[in-house]
């Protein structure tokens, strides 16, 4: 496989833990350095941060998400992606569905025969439940 076949099977495997509401699986596709920035929330970093920024919005409703990639460029060990992303989410709470065009760029390494994502930038355009999505769990 090249480097954007291998990168694009890992991208498609992410989308499939995603769809499957796994945090666990998802965080597999995170290095243990990892970083998540989403829009102006605080930034998290780490394996924890992230698998409970995924569970919280698992817990919210049914998130199936759509990704095209519009460019990759590889260079060795890393590699970085820009994808347009459709995020439709249905709510738990409420008897809604709201969709959203992200923008997501992300920069990669490889190691151990797997491409990881190392920082993971998302820009969310559309309706504003993500302010809902709660960071911390319930007391």
């Amino acid at each position: 496989m090249t480097p954007r076949e291998e990168i694009e099977a890992m991208l498609a495997a992410r989308t499939e833990a995603l769809a499957r509401f796994d945090a666990d699986a998802v965080i597999a596709f995170y290095t243990e350095d990892c970083e998540l920035i989403v829009n102006d929330l605080p930034a998290l970093t780490g394996p924890a941060a992230i698998r409970d920024f995924f569970a919280s919005m698992f817990a919210e409703g049914s998130f199936e998400p759509e990704i095209v990639i519009q460019d990759l460029r590889c260079e060795g060990t890393l590699a970085v992606f820009y994808a347009r992303q459709l995020l439709t989410l249905a709510s738990r709470r409420e008897p809604t569905t709201d969709q959203y065009a992200m923008r997501h760029m992300a920069t990669l390494s490889k190691a151990s025969g797997r491409w990881l994502i190392v920082r993971s930038m998302v820009s969310l355009e559309g309706p504003g439940a993500i302010e809902k999505i709660e960071l911390e769990p319930e007391a």
